[in-house]
């Protein structure tokens, strides 16, 4: 790969970095203690991620063969990024920790880490995809680096000349699964973590997100009709309690909610995401979504609490 595309890609890499970490607001390279009333016991992080970046950065790049040659960055104020290059790439992590899928450690490689995936690998049952190079190296890098594969994940292939193996956690009660491309299960993976590795001839990138010792083994004990029921009053007594957080919105008018079915972590909680709709006065020209507007709320799968909401995706 030419100078000037390394250049190129890592002002890349480090602005989608940059752009998530904008968003943090707790730092959780720690972990959290029990809430307040000890009803609700937090997911454990691995310990790789109970650790400061720039220890975390050497355990990362020596899983791959390579090491740390310099600080490239170091942004403690406005970014809060830092930055390292590497013999075979670059490394850029969020100082404040990986905060719910918002963030993320990216690793790039100049080098050819393995063959991408191609058509006629995904052919019949796949079974060549998952004995090849890419996937081999996907399994051996995550084990080394600490994030455990029990065989409940469910790795996603994406052949092409810039080919991607994507690998969820799930949730108790699924079984580990193998697909090429979708459709997700978003009942089973827990969807805002993925961990993916793309692979191209002359070299790859690595997304890091949060992977938890225990997300498979943790007990939902509310059904998703109780947090679907739970998610619709939550967010009708917060526009209630307090309408100016809301007004952006424009005026409401509830449509309808979602069966809760996905899964997430928020704070190191697992939680249902359920989506209640509503439709808005806002023009498509202020509002790209219009004439729909939907809200996530984050309902703990533990004891049927609302968390928090945020606006959703359009759908």
């Amino acid at each position: 790969m030419k100078t000037g595309s390394v250049a190129a890609i890592a002002t890349g890499a480090a602005a989608i970095g940059i752009v998530a970490v904008l968003v943090l607001a707790v730092p959780l390279f720690s972990i959290p203690a029990k809430d307040e009333n000890g009803k609700r016991s937090p997911l454990n992080p691995v310990s790789l991620l109970t650790q400061r970046p720039e220890q975390i950065a050497p355990h990362i790049v020596e899983a791959a063969g390579d090491k740390i040659v310099s600080l490239r960055l170091n942004d403690t104020d406005t970014l809060r990024v830092i930055a390292y290059t590497t013999t075979k790439g670059d490394i850029i992590l969020p100082i404040d920790g990986l905060e719910d899928g918002y963030s993320r450690i990216e690793y790039w490689l100049w080098e050819p880490i393995a063959r991408p995936l191609s058509d006629s690998d995904a052919a019949g049952d796949g079974s060549r995809i998952e004995k090849s190079s890419a996937m081999n190296f996907t399994k051996a890098f995550l084990q080394r680096i600490g994030y455990k594969l029990d065989g409940s994940e469910y790795f996603i292939a994406e052949p092409g000349d810039i080919s991607t193996i994507t690998v969820y956690q799930t949730v108790s009660g699924c079984e580990g699964s193998f697909q090429v491309y979708g459709p997700l299960d978003y009942g089973c993976i827990v969807a805002n973590q993925p961990t993916l590795f793309h692979f191209q001839a002359d070299g790859g990138w690595i997304e890091l997100r949060k992977w938890y010792e225990d997300v498979h083994q943790k007990e939902i004990k509310v059904a998703g009709k109780e947090a679907t029921s739970v998610a619709k009053s939550f967010i009708e007594e917060e526009r209630r309690k307090d309408p100016e957080k809301f007004e952006a919105y424009g005026n409401l008018t509830f449509s309808d909610v979602w069966q809760a079915e996905r899964k997430e972590t928020y704070k190191d909680n697992l939680v249902y995401a359920v989506m209640v709709s509503y439709l808005t006065d806002k023009s498509p020209e202020e509002y790209h979504c219009a004439p729909n507007m939907n809200f996530d709320v984050l309902v703990s799968v533990e004891d049927g609490k609302a968390l928090d909401w945020r606006p959703s995706a359009c759908v």
